[in-house]
């Protein structure tokens, strides 16, 4: 998945601001890839099970 946005201020930022900006939205972008990537494996995992058997279909659930 690939993305980006683009951020306009209604004042200069200093590096500093900038920096600040760049560490939050690094580490917002790092959970929600994360989030994805575990709720991926997850319904494998589960999709998995159940061709296999070991868990009934009704019991799977979200």
């Amino acid at each position: 998945m690939f993305g980006y946005i683009t951020l306009t201020s209604a004042k200069e930022l200093s590096e500093n601001e900038k920096n600040n900006l760049t560490t939050i939205f690094d580490t917002v972008s790092f959970i929600v890839g994360s989030m994805v990537a575990n709720i991926n494996y997850w319904t494998d995992a589960i999709l998995s099970a159940i061709d296999k058997g070991l868990i009934d279909p009704k019991d799977a659930k979200p």
